[in-house]
C-alpha cells in the first residue's frame, strides 16, 4: 500500500500526491534522473554545501523549491518537485511549510498522513437551547 502525500502551506493542504493513481511518464522520469545527476554534484541547503548528499538533504532541498515554486505559482516545477518527493521517498507523508516574516520553514513528516482539520465553532451554554 503505497502512502498519500500531502503537501501543507501555512495550515492549509494544498496539494494531494496520491502515490497509488499516479504512474509517472517516462519523460518524467528522465527528468527525475537529471535532477538527481545535478544534485550528485553537490547542494547547498541552509547555508550549508553537501558534496554528496544523501536522500534526505535532497528531499529537503526539492521540498524548499517546490515550497517556493507553489508561493511563486510556478505549478509545473511545483509538480515536478513533488513527484520527486513522491519517488525518492516513499514513505514521506506530509512537507509542512510555514511562512513567518518572510522566512519559510519546512518539516518533512514521514510519521504521521495528514488529518484534514475541521473547524469547531464555540457556543455560549445559554444558546443551546
Amino acid at each position: 500500500m503505497k502512502l498519500t502525500l500531502t503537501v501543507v502551506v501555512n495550515g492549509d493542504a494544498i496539494l494531494d500526491y496520491d502515490r497509488n493513481s499516479v504512474t509517472i511518464p517516462p519523460r518524467q522520469q528522465e527528468y527525475l534522473l537529471s535532477l538527481d545527476g545535478k544534485m550528485s554534484k553537490g547542494i547547498e541547503l541552509e547555508g550549508e554545501f553537501f558534496r554528496d548528499p544523501n536522500a534526505l538533504q535532497r528531499g529537503r532541498f526539492i521540498a524548499n523549491h517546490m515550497i517556493q515554486s507553489l508561493l511563486y505559482e510556478n505549478d509545473q516545477i511545483a509538480s515536478a518537485c513533488c513527484a520527486y518527493l513522491a519517488e525518492r521517498l516513499p514513505q514521506l507523508q506530509q512537507v509542512i511549510a510555514t511562512e513567518n516574516d518572510k522566512q519559510v520553514a519546512i518539516e518533512l513528516v514521514f510519521d504521521r498522513p495528514y488529518q484534514h482539520q475541521q473547524e469547531v465553532q464555540f457556543v455560549r451554554p445559554e444558546q443551546l437551547n
